[in-house]
């Protein structure tokens, strides 16, 4: 980005109400552009802007946008994934993510396998209110519980009648987990 003070962006705000973007197919030399008027070059590693302030010239390479839809999506990749780790009941489960801090954004995500209406089908635990264990309305202990154990270590521990229970009251007994962190910049 080039820093332009108040007399230069005004200048350069005014060259380009009154000059069309003309595109053409070689570098321009410094003595045939006029001062805050911007010449675009096309060649064969794409579109370039050149425009001469104070009698020097800036270059700009510029880069292919797609669609509105496509920009605007923001992603954000984890610090860490376990992947899909098989689970089972009444079992602690050790994620080793290493990365320094009990502070942590998670999500962890529960893959029914074995059950006919939820086989194959994902859950976001964390976002369901039953991501700990707790006793259901049959007596049960039912759920996930996670624990911040170490500044690198997470600990799931499953419950011994159901690993997630779905609002329609399906227990779930076996499938997988999966356990995603993003770093929070918080300081334990």
């Amino acid at each position: 980005m080039i820093d332009l003070n108040r007399k230069e962006r005004a200048l350069f705000i005014k060259s380009q109400q009154r000059n069309p973007k003309v595109l053409t197919k070689s570098k321009p030399l410094l003595g045939d552009m006029q001062e805050g008027v911007p010449i675009y070059t096309e060649d064969s590693s794409g579109i370039k802007q050149y425009i001469r302030l104070n009698n020097i010239m800036y270059e700009s390479a510029l880069t292919r946008t797609g669609s509105l839809e496509n920009s605007s999506s923001i992603v954000f990749v984890p610090a860490y994934d376990s992947g899909w780790v098989n689970a089972g009941l009444n079992t602690a489960y050790n994620f080793d993510h290493n990365l320094n801090s009990k502070l942590l954004k998670s999500e962890l995500y529960f893959r029914a396998d074995g059950n006919s209406s939820t086989n194959g089908l994902i859950f976001n635990v964390t976002s369901s209110n039953i991501h700990e264990i707790f006793d259901d309305p049959t007596g049960d202990n039912s759920g996930t519980q996670l624990t911040m154990s170490t500044l690198s270590r997470i600990i799931i521990d499953t419950s011994d009648a159901s690993i997630f229970t779905t609002e329609q009251g399906t227990k779930n007994t076996s499938g997988h987990l999966r356990l995603v962190l993003w770093k929070t910049g918080l300081i334990d």
